[in-house]
């Protein structure tokens, strides 16, 4: 888990915290590293993190590309944003 922490940009010290503890970027960052450590093979995001702003919103799906290339999952994003799912694709349906 403290490899995942560390691939999510998190640190040590988080480990014993729960997201609503953190900042928006790194609650979505506990929260990405603990679905993570069940070795999905498909993960399915929903209403891409709204309510952050533009630049940690930013943050958040550069890492989650990041993680689909590192660990090989699928990821299906559904969003009212087309330039997130741009962003974030490979195929749009």
């Amino acid at each position: 888990m403290l490899e995942l922490l560390h691939k999510t940009g998190l640190q040590p010290e988080h480990y014993n915290r729960y997201p609503h503890e953190l900042v928006a970027a790194s609650g979505n960052g506990l929260l990405i590293a603990r679905a993570l450590a069940l070795g999905p093979s498909f993960m399915c995001v929903t209403r891409v993190f709204p309510a952050l702003d533009v630049s940690v919103q930013a943050q958040v799906l550069n890492l989650l590309n990041e993680l689909k290339t590192a660990f090989g999952f699928t990821a299906i994003f559904i969003s009212h944003d087309l330039s997130v799912i741009r962003y974030m694709s490979d195929r749009i349906a």
